[in-house]
């Protein structure tokens, strides 16, 4: 009996060493991992944010090829959901919980039986006209686990690197998209309604966008049955070196109201234009960049802040590859105050 007795005390001694130890470690842990591709950011956001092209890059596609995926309603942008089935991957699901049509995706994952996480992608431009891509995720283990924390990080990590580099490969052998179209438009002068923020680059998103949005109409009120034209924003500062922006979204409606200290009235350009249209998603870097580089080279001068106009409502249409923006630089030529004649045929483009 006595050896019994020490043999349970030296397994409580053992127990109880190996709890304080683990006490000692952190619950919560992280991976994440970067890659650079040479692809548009617009076509690598639209083409991570589809849980369709999941299985051509995953690793865990790889490892589990007979593995199956059943998609919900919605396959790509906020609100997807798949769940896979398979023989190594077991079972499972994955959603998306938050996606701004531009940089930021934010995923939810579980795994039948083995807990949950929140992974995460930032997808943003690099130098030399490059994408820089991050995918992480975060997550905890129970106290009796958390020993396992740095192997699940050194797997995971292995496993967001190769679908980083299938990501690569299969983006870089695509085809870019055709050259920015840019025509030159008349535009009519609108009463509109605005909001003028100034904030860092990664708090523009849909949140910032819709409670802008929302704050006007509610301002409205009435009035907001009498909108002429899709939600825009005025872009007045564009801060590379500190990331940050002055932004105005705004709404244009039939209204006899003043505005007030927050919401200001005012008048949408009137005049001669350049306009690009960008097709999929909110990152119109690509159209901003070809509409000034045309302004340059073609003796154009701005004589005010371009803007955007957000034809598609993300709430209607899920598909982001289907959302619409118009992409205005308000111009004359040179010093001259008279506006160039608009191209054949001349459009109004501001009207709805």
């Amino acid at each position: 009996m006595k050896i019994i007795r020490n043999i349970i005390i030296i397994l409580a001694v053992i127990v109880g060493a190996f709890l304080i130890w683990m006490s000692t470690l952190p619950a919560a842990f992280n991976v994440e991992k970067t890659i650079e591709i040479d692809a548009d950011p617009a076509d690598v956001y639209a083409y991570v944010s589809d849980f369709k092209t999941w299985p051509e890059w995953s690793a865990w596609s790889e490892m589990d090829p007979e593995a199956t995926y059943t998609y919900g309603e919605i396959s790509a942008g906020e609100g997807a959901s798949y769940t896979w089935s398979g023989e190594i991957m077991k079972t499972g699901s994955q959603s998306i919980t938050s996606a701004d049509g531009v940089s930021n995706i934010k995923t939810h994952i579980v795994f039948d039986g083995m807990g949950e996480s929140d992974g995460y992608w930032k997808i943003e431009p690099a130098e030399n006209n490059m994408t820089k891509v991050t995918w992480g995720f975060d997550s905890e283990l129970p106290l009796f686990l958390r020993f396992m924390a740095k192997g699940i990080q050194e797997q995971t990590g292995g496993d967001f690197e190769k679908g980083l580099a299938n990501i690569k490969a299969n983006m870089e052998s695509m085809e870019r998209a055709p050259d920015v179209e840019i025509e030159v438009v008349t535009v009519e002068g609108q009463n509109y309604y605005g909001i003028k923020s100034e904030l860092a680059w990664e708090d523009l998103n849909s949140e910032f966008f819709d409670s802008n949005y929302d704050e006007i109409k509610a301002f409205l009120g009435d009035d907001s049955k009498n909108i002429t034209m899709a939600p825009f924003a005025l872009y007045h500062k564009w801060d590379e070196e500190n990331q940050r922006a002055e932004v105005e979204p705004g709404i244009a409606a039939a209204s006899t109201k003043k505005g007030n200290d927050r919401i200001k009235q005012g008048t949408t350009h009137s005049g001669t234009a350049l306009k690009a249209v960008h097709m999929g998603g909110f990152n119109t870097m690509a159209e901003h960049e070809a509409l000034y580089a045309f302004s340059a080279e073609n003796g154009f001068e701005m004589i005010g802040s371009p803007w955007e106009v957000y034809i598609t409502d993300p709430q209607t249409e899920p598909d982001t590859s289907k959302w619409i923006v118009e992409v205005y630089y308000p111009v004359i030529i040179g010093d001259s105050d008279e506006p160039l004649e608009p191209s054949e045929p001349a459009e109004k483009a501001m009207n709805e």
